[in-house]
Formats: C-alpha cells, sequence, structure tokens
C-alpha cells in the first residue's frame, strides 16, 4: 500500500495554511482491529 501522494496532499495543504480538519485522513489514526471484527468480517 503506498500513500505518498496522500501524505504530499496532507502536507501540502498544511503547509498552504489549510486546517487538517478539511481533509483528515490518517490510516495510522484507524483501530484496523476494530475495523475488521466489526466491519469487515461480518461483510463477508
Amino acid at each position: 500500500f503506498d500513500d505518498s501522494n496522500t501524505e504530499g496532499l496532507r502536507k501540502a495543504m498544511k503547509a498552504g495554511g489549510m486546517e487538517e480538519g478539511w481533509f483528515n485522513f490518517d490510516p495510522k489514526c484507524i483501530n484496523w482491529e476494530e475495523y475488521y471484527m466489526k466491519v469487515y468480517y461480518p461483510g463477508l
């Protein structure tokens, strides 16, 4: 998984003075265990 474009966008927005809330996508903040157990697996 390559998120370099997403990370570049986040950095450019921060450098340009835009609020991070406009594009707050940081996959490190996702609780992956909870996601798989409550969302992904039940959908299989």
